[in-house]
């Protein structure tokens, strides 16, 4: 005869196969749809990961061409700055030699006309 203790156990190794069993068919079953799921939809990524790695390198190509556009403008700028600079500063000597001049100077400045000139009598 069987004790009670060994049908207990006996009983619940069953028990366990049955819940593994029931497992596996649960997972398994329903697994493999998902699987197959699973593959298309990471197939799907993998493509628009892809896509967006492409994209994120012509990204990357124009930025990097508008940055050089951008250091040449800038440098075109500092360019101009320095121009209008010089041509301030000129403009501050001629005027700083125009405040100078005396009467006759300031004619023949304006005028292009030499009052010093031996061929002409005043």
């Amino acid at each position: 005869m069987v004790s009670k203790n060994d049908l207990i156990k006996e009983l619940s190794l069953l028990l366990i196969c049955l819940l593994c069993l029931a497992l596996y068919m649960y997972f398994g079953v329903w697994g493999s749809s998902g699987d197959s799921n699973y593959h298309k939809d990471l197939i799907k990524m993998n493509q628009k990961n892809d896509s967006l790695i492409r994209e994120n390198q012509i990204l990357d190509l124009i930025n990097n061409q508008l940055i050089k556009e951008a250091d040449s403008l800038n440098k075109l700028l500092e360019n101009d700055r320095n121009t209008i600079q010089e041509l301030k500063r000129k403009r501050s000597e001629k005027i700083e030699v125009i405040d100078n001049l005396d009467g006759d100077e300031l004619l023949e400045f304006f005028s292009e006309f030499n009052t010093k000139n031996a061929d002409t009598q005043w």
